[in-house]
């Protein structure tokens, strides 16, 4: 049996073959993410024509003339259950007004087989959910933040999908509050992503020159225009860049509070944490937001440290689970 899944985030859009009799994938392959940012003023419909068109090419590729049985797409936002992608702030920015029938859109794209939409963080949970571990909060931290709450091994959503967006609750409420990709302002995600933490960076360093130009990231930048991406950020912060570092100090505290939230609402105690800004800053990142977290709720006897652990260094959660989900689905 062949599945063709697909991950699509707000920086790469991947594309693997899932054998399941194996359970593993084969033959990936990696493109950039057609997005709000490079589309400019373009409508909602030319953007995702742009991602169908992309997925469309790599499924190509990837089967060389062979149908696939199934096709499961795990997509960069809350999917409800009728299949209707309800927002995706980090691929097409703010909402697209109604819930988008994503599912009736990609079976479109390919008749004749089974199709599945999913949540990316829902599907990556598929990864890590198994007998011995049956309770979890994945968090995961890249263009965005999202997290997803197993319980007896299933994902926890609300009647609607709308659970798990973690990365849109408002954590700064000031008048210069960042601005999220939803186009409000002070969400977590933010200040805390991959992108919200960039984007904290520069600005500190545009309101504080004086302080920037003692770090390794002001080397051949202007004095009033700092240049630099979350890929040096984090090199930057790995090297120990004083003042990387606290940039760093201020996302991992607010989402440590994020994180210590969801543990005093519904007492679950194993997070894993994982997206490539996470990975990109390593243990020092994960210690910082397991103390920012203890610090954010109160003691009952719970360590953080071994509460809050990383997840697997690699870029294939998301495929692996969309082909774990269509399994569980009875697709084929």
């Amino acid at each position: 049996m062949t599945v063709l899944v697909f991950d699509i985030g707000g920086t790469r859009l991947r594309a693997a073959l899932y054998r399941p009799q194996e359970d593993r994938l084969t033959d990936s392959l990696r493109v950039a993410t057609p997005d709000h940012r490079d589309a400019g003023e373009a409508g909602f419909e030319k953007m995702w024509g742009a991602v169908c068109a992309a997925m469309r090419e790599l499924g190509d590729a990837l089967l060389r003339g062979v149908s696939p049985e199934a096709v499961c797409v795990a997509f960069a936002g809350p999917v409800d259950r009728a299949g209707r992608l309800l927002a995706a702030p980090t691929v097409w920015g703010k909402s697209q007004g109604d819930p988008f029938p994503i599912l009736e859109s990609l079976s479109a794209v390919w008749p004749g087989c089974t199709v599945r939409v999913v949540n990316d963080v829902t599907a990556a949970g598929y990864r890590y959910a198994a007998p011995d571990l049956q309770d979890f909060c994945l968090v995961t931290v890249s263009s965005g933040i999202g997290n997803k709450v197993f319980l007896r091994g299933s994902p926890v959503t609300g009647p609607r999908g709308r659970g798990g967006e973690i990365g849109h609750l408002c954590v700064d409420y000031s008048d210069n509050a960042l601005r999220c990709d939803c186009s409000m302002s002070g969400h977590l995600g933010a200040v805390a992503s991959g992108r919200g933490a960039l984007t904290l960076a520069l600005s500190l360093a545009r309101e504080a020159p004086q302080d920037f130009a003692h770090s390794s990231l002001a080397r051949g930048c202007e004095p009033d225009r700092p240049a630099f991406d979350a890929e040096a950020l984090a090199a930057a912060f790995r090297a120990g860049d004083a003042w990387a570092a606290r940039v760093i100090d201020r996302a991992a505290a607010y989402l440590g509070y994020g994180l210590a939230a969801i543990h005093t609402a519904i007492g679950i105690e194993r997070f894993i944490l994982i997206g490539g800004f996470a990975f990109g800053l390593g243990e020092p990142y994960r210690k910082r937001v397991a103390d920012a977290a203890a610090r954010s709720c109160w003691d009952l006897g719970e360590h953080w440290d071994s509460m809050l652990t990383l997840g697997i260094d690699d870029d294939d959660s998301g495929l692996l689970g969309a082909g774990r989900y269509a399994m569980t689905q009875r697709v084929g």
